[in-house]
């Protein structure tokens, strides 16, 4: 097995966090140790004396680079550099970097590279370091599944982006009073509250200011028209809220994919009608995966307070899923 230590530096996307720690695990399983700085929100890693230690007793460090270098990177960098460490910079195209000339400096474009391209550039590159033949196969082996992962998030943002979504009163609520609901541009691009639902929102003067002010931003946007006599039938043959039913109504009319519905009634009947469905509790655990939150009960007892209810069962399973206590 390799004892190879490798510290990788990352300037990228938040989204992009979960490729970086995917490596990490990666890497262990071929024998690699790797160093991944913790980059999370509020807390110092700009060149604290963990991170001096991971870089000494690192043989080699690759930086990942997909939105220019940050501070944290300038600083890690510079002390690898006086540590006389082998750099490797992997660096999106379009990306500007000083110094912007090198062998150790690879190029990849996610949209027509193939991974196994820069995989072999990088085995190259420490071939002439005279690393292991080994090692460098290994090394080269996590460049490529790198890129290959930053790849599929590419593709897969391309398709969210498109992302059509109608939401319900109690989510918007919920969200407006968590004061995340402008956090779901992340995925979905258009976000739309219809008329009944902002009558409801209405009756509460601080979330209808609240939501006033996101309309028309982060994708949040009105829907009127719809088809009455739909909206009419569907209210009381199956006895739901208004709200509710022009929720369903609209995203049909709207050709969205899902439904941001909490009544587990309301949500079983969207469902029959061909729609994805979301609750509040759902897109907390969505939010959290991405990093936007870091806990979700907090956030779940905060909901309580206002008088939010929740199935036990669901919120028992979303907080497992989020790797939370119940």
């Amino acid at each position: 097995m390799s004892n190879y230590k490798v510290f990788i530096s990352y300037s990228v996307n938040k989204s992009e966090m979960l490729v970086v720690w995917r490596l990490q695990t990666l890497g262990a399983a071929h024998g690699l140790t790797v160093y991944v700085p913790d980059r999370q929100k509020g807390k110092k890693t700009l060149l604290s004396d963990e991170i001096r230690s991971q870089i000494d007793n690192s043989d080699c460090v690759i930086a990942f680079l997909t939105r220019g270098l940050s501070e944290e990177v300038k600083s890690e960098l510079n002390y690898a550099t006086t540590k006389r460490k082998k750099v490797i910079y992997i660096v999106e195209k379009g990306i500007r970097i000083t110094p912007a000339t090198g062998d150790n400096i690879l190029y990849f474009d996610p949209s027509v590279d193939l991974p196994s391209q820069v995989e072999k550039e990088v085995i190259e590159y420490l071939r002439k370091e005279r690393v292991k033949k080994e090692d460098s196969k290994i090394i080269g082996l996590l460049v490529g599944i790198g890129i290959g992962l930053l790849l599929l998030l590419a593709l897969s943002k391309k398709a969210m982006k498109n992302a059509i979504a109608v939401i319900d009163s109690s989510c918007v609520l919920g969200l407006l009073h968590l004061n995340l609901l402008h956090r779901l541009n992340w995925q979905y691009n258009i976000i739309y509250v219809p008329n009944n639902v902002r009558k409801e929102i209405s009756k509460k003067p601080a979330e209808r200011n609240k939501l006033k002010k996101l309309i028309n931003k982060y994708g949040i946007t009105k829907c009127n028209a719809y088809d009455s006599t739909s909206l009419e039938l569907l209210s009381v043959d199956e006895h739901i809220g208004a709200g509710e039913a022009e929720a369903i109504i609209q995203a049909r009319e709207k050709s969205a994919g899902t439904v941001f519905i909490d009544e587990k009634k309301a949500r079983k009947i969207a469902e029959r009608h061909g729609l994805q469905t979301k609750g509040i509790l759902g897109l907390l655990l969505d939010l959290k995966r991405i990093g936007e939150i870091k806990k979700i009960k907090p956030l779940i007892i905060k909901l309580q307070q206002q008088s939010f209810r929740f199935d036990q069962a669901l919120y028992n399973k979303i907080l497992q899923q989020a790797d939370e206590d119940a």
